[in-house]
């Protein structure tokens, strides 16, 4: 359910909903996201338009996500690294699976010292006809290879040394770990 609530606060009007918050006034220039899911990022990709059509100030993204859709996060990973407008990412709370490919969408990431990380392979569930699920499995590598390209871009270490890094397991990492492996560029 995608419950909306207006918030008034000193002259300026907030829309809250289960998945982000951003500001309805286009100087704040900020956009929440916490869900990465069909509906959310509808309205991220409008935030995202919206301001961008207002002006060409830097955008704020705040990343607190368990993750998502992979489909949806590469959606507004294309939309973040091709706005026209500087776009800030930064990391609080919780910067899990999908969440991470949002954050990485920034031109300058950053994130909160307390802030957890957690990367894993893309994970697909399939059943139905054998034919089926070697289709399913052709996409779920070809995900798996654009996910490891966008994480090889923060380091260079190579999409074989990412591959081995996720493979079977949730890693985890700290905010000072993803620092020093280069998934953010400085801690607030």
């Amino acid at each position: 359910m995608n419950k909306k609530v207006i918030e008034v606060e000193n002259d300026h009007i907030y829309q809250w909903d289960n998945y982000f918050r951003t500001s309805m006034d286009p100087n704040s220039r900020c956009i929440w996201v916490t869900e990465i899911d069909d509906d959310a990022h509808t309205d991220i990709l409008k935030a995202v338009k919206f301001l961008e059509s207002v002006s060409m100030e830097p955008i704020t993204v705040y990343v607190d996500s368990y993750g998502g859709s992979m489909y949806e996060a590469l959606a507004i990973y294309d939309v973040l690294t091709t706005s026209p407008c500087t776009i800030k990412t930064i990391g609080v709370g919780k910067v899990m699976s999908a969440g991470v490919i949002v954050l990485l969408s920034g031109s300058i990431v950053e994130a909160y010292r307390n802030t957890t990380f957690m990367l894993h392979e893309v994970a697909a569930q399939s059943g139905g006809k054998t034919s089926e699920i070697e289709n399913e499995l052709k996409e779920t590598k070809r995900l798996q290879e654009i996910l490891l390209d966008i994480l090889n871009s923060v380091n260079q270490k190579g999409k074989d040394w990412w591959n081995r890094k996720i493979k079977s397991i949730d890693v985890y990492f700290t905010t000072e770990e993803a620092l020093s492996i280069g998934i953010i560029d400085g801690v607030i």
